[in-house]
């Protein structure tokens, strides 16, 4: 009995840290491609390429420039925070913030995908 309830242990730890480790992968992309769009829209020039107005084909969020580049710098430093906590708390091996780190994650991705969603 020991043993079995050992091996699950063993299996379910084994799956925090690879979740975490997708987690914090997710986070870190998701910040560098909201950072790279933040930083092209808002300093790069490149603001004139984006379909900018209300039209209902894209996402609230391309209303103006201004608001397209600062949804995408709050978009990335959310999934930077949530990729620091969630790789602090790998290094620290502590697994009830492992946890937060990914239920943060998973809560910031789905936020995004709410957001992709909502039409102006």
């Amino acid at each position: 009995m020991n043993t079995v309830a050992h091996t699950s242990r063993d299996t379910t730890g084994k799956l925090i840290w690879t979740c975490s480790g997708i987690m914090v992968f997710a986070s870190l992309s998701f910040f560098l491609l909201s950072f790279s769009e933040f930083y092209h829209v808002a300093f790069g020039g490149s603001a004139a390429a984006y379909p900018w107005g209300s039209t209902h084909q894209y996402p609230w969020y391309y209303q103006t420039p201004a608001t397209y580049s600062g949804y995408q710098l709050i978009a990335g430093l959310l999934f930077l925070g949530a990729a620091i906590l969630t790789l602090r708390a790998m290094v620290l091996k502590d697994k009830p913030l492992v946890i937060k780190g990914i239920t943060l994650t998973a809560l910031f991705l789905t936020a995004e995908i709410i957001s992709i969603n909502i039409r102006h």
